[in-house]
């Protein structure tokens, strides 16, 4: 994210207001060889300048037409940059303010240095990038980020991928499995085969293209969370695309036929083309889909641990919650694919869906006269 910069017609009489309107630093600091830190702590604030020493010549390398300069980093408990106005990002894990080349972190960011590395891209992105139109920035930031910071990279793609092909309708996926007779409450093997769909919020329809028009990374779009995570993950899926089919290098490249044919930003059709998209809106769902590969789909499934347990416990019966639960689940074989991009994955061997089906097994127990769903093992 990034903070919006002044006009350069206000620059000058807002300077000395805004000047003396800032939020006081952290209290510690911590020099680096890329730049400083301010922190809580003493030792917060080492730990962060060691991450800016170990990723900012990553994320430099990575770049064509990369800027070199030293930086400052605050770490606060919400990333705000003014205090009158204020400028509290309620939603942002952090963001880069380019008139002062500092970064603000959120002190309890998902992943800090991930975060950190998100905007090292935009303060390292030279002035060649700038033609990038829409929200695409955001998504040059969370690919670099991602290759930097490969650890987080599947949640993060899980996350942004998941949300835009919500906003653009549903995700489905199939659910099969099955539980053998000496384990089934009816004494006869069971199994089963269903698909489980995930619809997104219908009040506020996304259109993809407006990731073309729409700068949601900029503090000062005017746009629901709802739409900017959506906004974020098609930014991200196009940019993946591209770096895909012709390396960072060829996204850079459309920046510069921009330049040479005196376009102010690159053509929408340019990127589209380069993409291997159109503007079929069920196009870019697809393409969202199939960026879901198996690290990304086990982060979707743990973010939406009960999704399968409805279906899991009709397929099971009535009968389910009074046979011993420890044998269910120890013989229990479900698995949940997305169509899209063939990703699958053994549902009983995340913790967090074991859980959640244990709980509704417990749950119906303790709704049969007499019993109790503390007789259950554990």
């Amino acid at each position: 994210m990034q903070f919006f910069p002044v006009r350069r017609a206000w620059l000058a009489p807002l300077a000395l207001v805004l000047g003396a309107c800032q939020v006081l630093p952290p209290p510690e600091g911590a020099r680096a060889t890329q730049g400083s830190v301010r922190a809580g702590t003493p030792a917060e604030a080492r730990i962060v300048a060691e991450a800016l020493d170990a990723l900012a010549p990553r994320v430099r390398a990575l770049i064509p037409d990369a800027r070199t300069r030293p930086l400052s980093v605050w770490v606060q408990d919400v990333p705000e940059l003014y205090w009158l106005p204020r400028t509290v990002m309620p939603e942002a894990d952090g963001f880069y303010a380019p008139g002062m080349h500092r970064i603000h972190l959120r002190r309890e960011a998902e992943d800090l240095d991930r975060t950190l590395a998100h905007e090292l891209v935009h303060a390292t992105l030279g002035p060649s990038w700038e033609v990038l139109p829409g929200t695409l920035e955001e998504g040059v930031c969370d690919v670099l980020a991602a290759q930097v910071c490969p650890a987080s990279a599947a949640r993060l793609r899980a996350g942004r991928l998941s949300s835009a092909s919500l906003a653009l309708g549903s995700i489905s996926l199939e659910l099969s499995g099955s539980l053998p007779a000496d384990a089934a409450p009816s004494g006869v093997e069971i199994r089963f085969l269903a698909h489980l769909r995930l619809d997104g919020p219908a009040s506020v329809p996304v259109d993809p293209l407006d990731v073309f028009r729409s700068s949601a990374g900029l503090s000062s779009a005017k746009l629901s969370p709802h739409v900017k995570k959506a906004l974020y993950g098609l930014a991200g899926m196009v940019v993946q695309r591209i770096v895909d089919r012709s390396g960072i290098a060829g996204l850079h490249e459309l920046c510069l036929r921009a330049a040479r044919e005196n376009e102010d930003q690159i053509p929408a059709d340019w990127i589209l083309e380069a993409a291997g998209l159109d503007r079929d809106p069920e196009h870019w769902r697809r393409a969202l889909l199939e960026g879901i590969g198996p690290q990304e789909l086990a982060e979707f499934v743990r973010g939406h641990s009960e999704l399968a347990t409805p279906a899991l416990l009709e397929f099971l019966g009535a009968g389910a919650c009074e046979a011993s639960p420890g044998l269910v689940l120890a013989r229990l074989s479900a698995c949940v694919r997305l169509p899209e991009s063939g990703a699958s994955l053994d549902l009983l061997s995340e913790p967090a869906v074991r859980a959640s089906l244990m709980r509704a097994l417990q749950h119906e127990l303790g709704k049969k006269p007499g019993r109790r769903a503390s007789t259950l093992p554990p």
